[in-house]
């Protein structure tokens, strides 16, 4: 709505958050006290600040005394242009040798040298949809050796869809109320569906009550679409989509006891029926509750060949089942194609051989589907750790801590991302992700780009690099000024304590103006074509 006039009639708006809880208000919140951070870099420079400035200031009255002792014994002369040799002109004369170097070795452009840099490259990531959280993680971003992505909305596009469906029209027609489940709704509406195949024993036909393969259908997607509609996991919302678009219906019926386990799959009861769906080990999980095994005519074997055959063109498996009287009924299983994002081939090569980052796969997929998206982008079929529960995603970042001969850096979007994010050196949320994982991130990539994850890589070393030379500046400048401003090289070389005054000017000068180069920063941009 912003940016829009209304012309004509009027509209009730309710605002749902105002002032610094708006998006733009985190956004400014989040830069502000990432400039307002310490880097441990800078931590360490006021320390040594402290201890500089009391050395300094001895240093200085340590001169002072050199100088007035040598003019008080007479082994120096004082400059004609102080006239007489009274013991004030002495003072003075030493007093500015003293002044100059208290003027020289001023440590202003010590404490310029990180936050100058920390706030130019905030405000550079902010503009290429980069918002880094504090000023430690710029520093760690330049140490990173290893970067462990999510898949799904990390490496794929996060919007899945339902390419085809396998069910099995036996369990179905067996189900509780399948005779009149459906409700008045035209069987052509199930032509929206996704194809679907059948497998198992066919049902009979012949019987009284006995319903159309697009009823049966209807009925599948109808369960499916009541089970899911209580998630708001990304493949729940694509399911839900899919069961809307194949029946019709633009609510579900409400299910009862709905139950998400994590890194499974969900499962309510709908009408007497538990329905589950998700993942095989689901599926596993059923039959050991229920210490019950599949029998024989049930078309296992037939459903695994087919997942084998679409996992290895990189669809994920879902499995639905429901459990009746205390039995496992089989239903079908639906393949979901997550496309792989525009982007995350070249960035993830860019990654691997420019930077010199070890690039990983940490997801809850099953192993097939993972390799495959693995192979697709360029990442090592040894590098891709499948079926992952979310503490398991966080115990295999802390053992690439331990190994890793750098920092470590975890990218991911959901919930279930979160304890990995923590647990990483630096946690990075992409996208407009669930807002548990955007707290436990470091850094958010606001634009769902992966390419913005090279960039910051990338900038953050290029300020570790300006950090060191700002330093480098500031510590070649002491050390080159002191001495003359001590009066080693007088009289051939002097410098008085105005000019040495301007000299530390201009010294904090170059140390912004370094800092400012930042400004000139160009992203990673994809190869055009």
């Amino acid at each position: 709505m912003g940016g829009t006039t209304v012309v004509g009639g009027s509209g009730i708006m309710k605002a749902t958050t105002v002032g610094s809880k708006t998006a733009l208000g985190e956004i400014i919140t989040l830069i502000s006290n990432a400039q307002a951070t310490k880097t441990k870099a800078q931590q360490l420079a006021n320390t040594v600040a402290g201890y500089f400035v009391t050395s300094v200031m001895a240093c200085a009255v340590l001169v002072f005394s050199i100088w007035f002792f040598l003019a008080y014994s007479g082994r120096v002369a004082l400059p004609k242009e102080m006239g007489g040799a009274s013991t004030f002109d002495m003072a003075l004369f030493a007093a500015k040798f003293g002044v100059a170097v208290l003027m020289v070795a001023c440590p202003c452009a010590m404490g310029l040298a990180t936050p100058t840099a920390v706030m130019v490259s905030t405000g550079v990531a902010a503009k290429m949809g980069c918002l880094v959280k504090s000023a430690e993680a710029l520093e760690e971003g330049a140490r990173v050796r290893a970067v462990v992505l999510d898949k799904t909305g990390t490496i794929t596009e996060g919007a899945p869809r339902v390419s085809c469906t396998l069910l099995s029209l036996a369990s179905l027609a067996q189900l509780p109320g399948a005779a009149d489940s459906a409700g008045g709704v035209d069987a052509p509406t199930a032509k929206q569906a996704p194809p679907s195949h059948h497998f198992g024993s066919t049902p009979d036909r012949t019987l009284p009550g006995s319903r159309s393969v697009e009823a049966l259908e209807w009925d599948f997607w109808r369960l499916v679409g009541a089970a899911e509609s209580g998630s708001d996991h990304p493949l729940a919302k694509c399911l839900t989509e899919a069961a809307k678009a194949a029946t019709g219906l633009a609510t579900f019926p409400l299910p009862e006891q709905f139950r998400y386990k994590v890194g499974r799959g969900v499962s309510a009861v709908l009408e007497g029926i538990d329905i589950r769906v998700g993942s095989f080990a689901f599926l596993e999980d059923s039959l050991a509750e229920l210490r019950q095994e599949l029998p024989g005519d049930a078309g296992m074997s037939e459903l695994e060949a087919w997942a084998s055959e679409r996992k290895m063109s990189t669809d994920s498996v879902m499995v639905a089942h429901a459990v009746v009287q205390k039995k496992v009924c089989l239903l079908g299983a639906l393949a979901v194609r997550d496309a792989v994002r525009s982007d995350a081939i070249e960035t993830i090569r860019h990654l691997q051989h420019k930077l010199g980052v070890e690039v990983w796969m940490c997801t809850g997929d099953c192993t097939s589907t993972a390799k495959a998206i693995a192979r697709e982008v360029g990442i090592a079929a040894d590098h891709v750790h499948a079926e992952a529960l979310p503490k398991q995603k966080a115990d295999k970042v802390n053992a690439l801590k331990i190994h890793a001969k750098g920092a470590v850096c975890f990218v991911g979007d959901g919930v279930n991302d979160a304890p990995a994010l923590a647990a990483a050196d630096i946690g990075i949320a992409i996208g407009a992700g669930a807002h548990l994982a955007m707290d436990a991130a470091d850094v958010v990539l606001v634009r769902s780009e992966l390419a913005t994850l090279a960039s910051y890589v990338k900038l953050s070393k290029d300020t570790k690099f300006a950090i060191m030379r700002n330093f480098a500046w500031a510590f070649v400048f002491n050390f080159c000024g002191l001495p003359v401003a001590a009066g080693v090289f007088y009289p051939r070389v002097v410098l008085p304590p105005l000019a040495a005054g301007l000299a530390m000017g201009l010294s904090s000068t170059l140390v912004v103006s370094s800092s400012l180069m930042l400004r000139f920063f160009q992203p990673f941009a994809l190869s055009k074509g």
